[in-house]
């Protein structure tokens, strides 16, 4: 298997659907480098090279412990290099920006954040289309 999981993907499967069960996540809170800079850090992340569509995301039974909820993903903005006449014309393929993750049946001890419901599901923040 080629690691890491996030690398392995180019095009993502049209009618396909991902599933997640018990999975656990315990102290993922915000980092620092050794300098001092903030660093990404994230709990569940995209596929970086699903430039056409990333697949529904369904999370069942995810256990969160002294976890940030602003650490759970990071929707991002198609970068420019996917706008090329070959692959999406003059334009970035907008797969980041229709992406559904949902929860079911999650468990929340010492959260950390302004999430901690048992069912939610997040979707990208796209100016003038979502809230």
């Amino acid at each position: 298997m080629h690691c890491p999981i996030s690398e392995q993907v180019e095009n993502g499967s049209w009618a396909g659907k991902a599933y997640f069960k018990n999975l656990k996540f315990f102290d993922f809170a915000p980092a620092k480098s050794a300098t001092g800079t903030p660093l990404k850090n994230t709990m569940i992340k995209l596929l970086p090279k699903s430039p056409d569509f990333i697949t529904l995301q369904h999370f069942d039974n995810m256990q969160f412990d002294n976890c940030d909820s602003n650490l759970i993903t990071e929707f991002f903005d198609p970068p420019e290099k996917w706008a090329n006449l070959a692959d999406c014309g003059d334009y970035p393929c907008t797969g980041p920006k229709n992406t559904i993750f949902s929860f079911v049946n999650t468990k929340w001890t010492n959260p950390v954040g302004s999430l901690d419901k048992e069912d939610f599901t997040l979707i990208p923040h796209i100016a003038s289309y979502t809230d």
